[in-house]
């Protein structure tokens, strides 16, 4: 073992470009969420059942950002020919 917090789960492969739009997206969602308004986040609470829906989710996108973020800054992409 390495050390690696996850080395015991196995590893999905994605291209980069597929990966970097996924955190994008994410961010995306993440942003919207904390913009939302009260309104918004209402709907959010009943939808989920659980306040602060919003925030919490918000809280768990940017947290999974982070992760593929980090992944994709700890990796060179290949060289051009």
């Amino acid at each position: 073992m390495t050390g690696h917090p996850h080395d015991d789960e196995d590893v999905v492969h994605l291209p980069r470009p597929i990966a970097e739009r996924m955190a994008c997206w994410l961010r995306q969602l993440e942003s919207f969420l904390d913009d939302c308004g009260p309104d918004t986040a209402d709907v959010l609470d009943d939808h989920f059942g659980f306040e602060p829906a919003a925030e919490s989710i918000s809280a768990v996108l940017s947290i999974d950002a982070d992760i593929l973020q980090a992944a994709l800054t700890a990796t060179t992409p290949p060289q051009e020919a």
